[in-house]
């Protein structure tokens, strides 16, 4: 799994000087349909900062993926 980390993230390295563009393209391009989700920002990023204090690694997220329930109702009841 390690290894599988390491490849994946020199390879991410590798191309990001692409994917930097390639996605500031894409958000201009589909500003339109990603307009509803920009209140989501404070609170995502919350979320991640929060999560990556506690230490949570690749099996956290899987479970996040597999079950997202608790953070879907932390996004649409906010406080």
């Amino acid at each position: 799994m390690r290894s599988w980390l390491l490849r994946f993230t020199v390879g991410f390295e590798k191309y990001m000087f692409i994917i930097i563009p390639c996605t500031l393209v894409l958000g201009i391009l589909l500003s339109d349909q990603l307009i509803h989700y920009v209140t989501w920002s404070p609170y995502l990023f919350g979320y991640v900062t929060f999560v990556m204090a506690l230490g949570c690694g690749l099996r956290h997220l899987k479970e996040v993926v597999q079950r997202p329930a608790p953070m879907l109702v932390t996004l649409f009841f906010r406080i």
